[in-house]
């Protein structure tokens, strides 16, 4: 084991008790006009140290925790789908990018998952780490709490000369007050603990590196020409509730709502009973049963009325091809209906547990379109979101989709074998023309849904949720949007840069926005869910904006805190938006 001086406890006992109990409260006081302090501890287990099994990049695999040391070599290897601390002298310098260079006087914490759940927690800069055995135990003090304002202060000062320097538009004055406040909060932190008192310098840092970032968010531009989105399930049991909700997300600068309307085979909103008169037959002209958990009211009518009234668009999110799980409606309902992979099974592996509709199947897909009007019929709707507008993951492809009856007897009809006894290696070129079938049966359902739906209301705006990354969507998920791009089938485009890490989000919007026609929006996909802090949050808005994207949409409204929602109000989502066209 990588051997290091220990920096978070002097005494047995404290290490003792942070192994009994996973993570303790050690000192706990409310100073006077101060919030309250607590010095904590937690630890979590470490799965690997230096693995030499690389199948997942830099060997770190699902869930788990592994510790990179200068023995593994330059960097960590990872991909971005995780996040890390960089750890020097038992102190974390740097948290949540991936692939970190190893210090050499150092390690790495590298978490994917439950880990990087962990992570991203509990390390903050200056937070003091020890390897012990086979866990990392982290401990918050008072010391690491002015640590961290003390590297926000700096960041902030470089920030506030640059906008005074260019002239940037942003509240100068207010942003100065606020970081003055925190420098004098932070001096009198370091006094306080140089005289012992911890639990007053606790709560002088905690008050400052508030101030700290609020003068950080003040330095964020904020524009009047963006989209400010937010993906939501609805959990609310009344419309006093709802109501509650939109009155938040109005106050805060939102001005697009992506409702959760059809979703594992329910719909929010109760079967049309009039107006609308599906056609085909009975099973493929049906309508969604509304979910339970909503039952005995319109959830959708009120959601659009009082978004409405607050100058928000509402843009329905449908879950096209995904169903849910083998508790969904359709699963013994329609099984005719579901897609398979070579061996005949629905579930997904790669997506665990995941079942999906036929993409070919001319009954699934008339189903899916005839619900999609009647919403558009009965609800003044501002747009229509496809999520899950693609296969399942298909890589490998022995393991890949779909299978079914349906698709093998329309490939099979169109070049005369069966796609069940082709591969990539033995028969290269008939491999080519069942990925291109495969690519065509989303494409051209998303063709025909924008058709549709337009031709009853002009105005609709057509989008849809996309992998940014348009080799690895069509290559594993057949799903070209760079086709629906170019063709105008969509109005704009929903990449989902879901990462902790900065530079992995710039990367993405670069790369969509060299492929996406000028004039078509990009609102990026954004990841509050996966523990983004908010000033992390606000660095990635900023990197999406001088990267060309048009707004953004945070996945999801109930990983939004308050404090998250507070520094978006200072910053970036300050003056009122209009929606790009």
């Amino acid at each position: 084991m990588h051997n290091m001086k220990a920096v978070l406890c002097s005494s047995v006992f404290i290490l003792t008790l942070i192994m009994l109990s996973g993570a303790c409260s050690l000192i706990g006081l409310s100073g006077e006009g101060l919030p309250k302090f607590k010095e904590t501890a937690t630890f979590i287990a470490i799965d690997k140290t230096n693995p030499s099994d690389r199948t997942f990049p830099g060997g770190r695999g699902p869930d788990e925790m592994v510790l990179y040391t200068p023995d593994f070599g330059e960097r960590t290897g990872t991909n971005q789908w995780g996040s890390e601390a960089v750890v020097e002298n038992g102190i974390v310098v740097k948290v949540g990018q991936n692939n970190s260079v190893i210090p050499s006087n150092g390690f790495v914490l590298s978490g994917h998952g439950k880990a990087n759940y962990w992570i991203t927690e509990h390390l903050l800069l200056g937070t003091e780490i020890e390897i012990v055995g086979q866990q990392a135990i982290a401990l918050t003090t008072a010391k690491s709490l002015i640590y961290q304002t003390r590297a926000r202060l700096k960041l902030v000062k470089e920030t506030l000369e640059k906008a005074h320097a260019t002239a940037a538009a942003y509240p100068a004055a207010e942003a100065q007050d606020r970081y003055a406040a925190s420098e004098a909060d932070l001096e009198m932190a370091v006094a306080q603990l140089e005289r012992g008192r911890t639990q007053r310098a606790g709560g002088l840092a905690m008050r400052a590196r508030q101030k700290a970032l609020e003068a950080f968010a003040l330095t964020k531009p904020s524009r009047s020409r963006e989209g400010r989105g937010v993906w939501y399930r609805l959990t609310e049991k009344n419309p006093r509730q709802l109501k509650k909700t939109i009155a938040r997300l109005q106050r805060n600068g939102f001005n697009l709502i992506f409702p959760e309307t059809i979703y594992w085979g329910y719909s929010i909103y109760p079967p049309a009973t009039s107006g609308f008169v599906p056609q085909g037959d009975s099973r493929a002209a049906s309508l969604f049963q509304q979910n339970p958990a909503f039952r005995g009211w319109d959830p959708l009518k009120t959601l659009i009325d009082v978004a409405h009234e607050g100058g928000i668009q509402v843009h329905v999110w449908v879950h096209v091809f995904f169903l849910g799980f083998k508790d969904s409606p359709f699963i013994e309902s329609n099984p005719l209906w579901l897609a398979r992979n070579k061996q005949g099974a629905c579930a997904s592996t790669r997506e665990e547990g995941y079942f999906y509709l036929c993409m070919s199947n001319e009954e699934a897909r008339t189903f899916l379109l005839e619900n999609f009007k009647a919403l558009v019929m009965n609800y003044d709707i501002d747009g229509f979101q496809l999520d899950y507008i693609r296969y399942p993951v298909s890589e490998p492809f022995e393991e890949g989709y779909c299978y079914c009856q349906s698709c093998r007897g329309k490939f099979f009809a169109q070049y005369g074998h069966d796609p069940v006894d082709i591969s990539p290696s033995e028969t290269p070129e008939l491999w080519k023309k069942w990925n291109a079938f495969r690519e065509e049966q989303i494409s051209s359902f998303v063709r025909t849904v924008s058709i549709t739906l337009r031709s009853m209301k002009p105005d609709l705006k057509i989008s849809a949720d996309v992998f940014s990354e348009l080799a690895d969507a069509r290559r594993s998920k057949f799903q070209n949007w760079a086709e629906w791009a170019q063709k105008e089938w969509v109005d704009f485009l929903c990449p989902m840069a879901y990462s902790t890490d900065v530079g992995a989000v710039r990367r993405d919007v670069a790369r969509m926005r060299e492929i996406v026609p000028p004039a078509l929006p990009i609102f990026v996909g954004l990841a509050p869910y996966l523990g983004l802090s908010g000033d992390a949050l606000l660095d990635q808005i900023e990197a999406t904006q001088q990267e060309g994207a048009d707004g953004v949409v945070l996945f999801s409204l109930s990983q939004i805190s308050d404090d998250m929602m507070h520094l978006l109000n200072l910053g970036p989502f300050r003056t009122d938006a209009a929606v790009p066209e």
